[in-house]
């Protein structure tokens, strides 16, 4: 009988052990995450791949008509908080002068344009909406993680790709 109760014992002591686990990640972790900052990649200045997408109002637009120029492109999609806040961090920061500087395309991913549409009108976005609908813009920029932003400078080259959410600050220093 005693190894009956040892076993017992130490079973007991694993489930409390399990338990605990389970409380401190289910508490801390989501406090733990809200203090990362967005993850910035930077590649070997690859040339950005061109596309040529339409946006609401069924103009065709091309990446490289905007060469020359510095280009900052939000991907994002409806279902996504953090890309829906995304989209209004962009749009506040397209009302500064400096702003002026770069163009602001926000691409969104897999969605119907109605669905975009309804999102600007909303949000009372002022942004360039272009509708990337069968998703292969987003894939020939890596697309896995919603918000995306790619900096791309005025030769065309990928500067940056910032994973999630970027803040203001992250966005003025990077875009001027």
């Amino acid at each position: 009988m005693l190894p009956l109760v040892k076993n017992i014992i130490i079973i007991v002591s694993a489930l409390i052990l399990l338990a605990a686990g389970f409380y401190f990640i289910q508490k801390s972790a989501p406090a733990y995450l809200q203090t990362l900052e967005p993850k910035t990649e930077l590649k070997n200045l690859a040339l950005a791949p061109d596309f040529e997408l339409t946006d609401l109002n069924g103009q065709k637009i091309k990446l490289s008509d905007y060469r020359g120029k510095k280009a900052v492109m939000v991907f994002w999609t409806s279902w996504s908080e953090d890309s829906l806040k995304q989209l209004k961090t962009f749009d506040d920061y397209s009302k500064f002068p400096s702003a002026k500087n770069a163009v602001i395309l926000a691409v969104n991913s897999l969605e119907e344009k109605a669905t975009a549409k309804k999102i600007k009108t909303d949000q009372n976005l002022n942004l360039v909406i272009l509708l990337d609908q069968e998703g292969a813009v987003g894939e020939s920029y890596e697309l896995g993680v919603l918000p995306l932003t790619v900096i791309i400078d005025k030769g065309g080259l990928i500067e940056k790709r910032i994973i999630g959410p970027a803040t203001t600050d992250v966005i003025f220093s990077n875009s001027q």
